[in-house]
């Protein structure tokens, strides 16, 4: 530990809904989804790896291969092994052992949506700063949670005993209103779970505001090659 602050990431498995044919990247095969996928956990990391004086701490599976992008951040990242069992467990247990090690402020990503920036990580951990006790919460459109900024263990609002909080609408939220902290949200986004998710952040990603900010570059240029790649057969978007 050589900070107050962690962010927490998380290596996940790609899942995209694929259900409806007429959803965009519904044809994309499973190779590409994983490179897909792939690219948004080095831009979150990257982007986590430049908040000044924060330790980022990046949980995955011991026996999977690392991405080639990420090593040069190796030295920058605390490798953590995932335990068993769901997601959301796994997150609980993450928030129990980050706030057991001595860091007061931590923020987990849930969601590895590329386009979080340094700036925007920075900004919440000063919120965390600012209130004694606060929540720093950000909502999708879905009605789930993308991330979630604490300052004291409240690992309590991801137990399953009633339902698994992160899969069902709303529920993470009713639990932070129930806590004794202000809510601080911030701004929504979508989960990256559909085909139409993944459409609207190429679109964002083809945004002016976006390509200046040096945010998400690895993700723009996946989609670059698939662009290439799939002119002269057929379209995915």
């Amino acid at each position: 530990m050589s900070s107050q602050n962690a962010i927490i990431v998380f290596s996940k498995p790609p899942h995209i809904s694929r259900t409806d044919s007429s959803e965009p990247y519904a044809s994309l095969p499973w190779d590409d989804v994983d490179k897909l996928f792939s690219a948004f956990l080095v831009d979150i990391i990257q982007s986590a790896c430049r908040v000044p004086d924060t330790d980022v701490l990046f949980y995955r599976d011991p026996s999977e291969p690392l991405d080639e992008y990420l090593y040069p951040l190796r030295d920058k990242i605390t490798f953590c092994n995932l335990e068993g069992g769901t997601f959301t467990e796994q997150v609980q247990s993450a928030v129990e052992k980050t706030f057991a090690n001595g860091y007061s402020r931590v923020i987990v990503v849930l969601d590895n949506h590329p386009t979080l920036s340094a700036k925007a990580f920075m900004r919440i951990f000063e919120q965390l700063k600012y209130e004694d006790e606060c929540v720093v919460l950000g909502p999708t459109i879905e009605g789930k949670t993308f991330l979630i900024g604490l300052k004291a263990n409240q690992s309590q609002i991801f137990d399953e005993a009633e339902g698994d909080p992160l899969e069902q609408q709303f529920v993470l939220l009713e639990r932070i209103c129930q806590l004794e902290a202000v809510l601080f949200l911030i701004q929504q986004k979508y989960l990256l779970n559909s085909g139409f998710g993944i459409a609207r952040l190429r679109e964002e990603l083809e945004s002016a505001e976006v390509q200046e900010s040096g945010v998400a570059d690895r993700t723009y240029e996946v989609f670059k090659s698939f662009d290439k790649k799939y002119r002269m057969k057929h379209s995915l978007r």
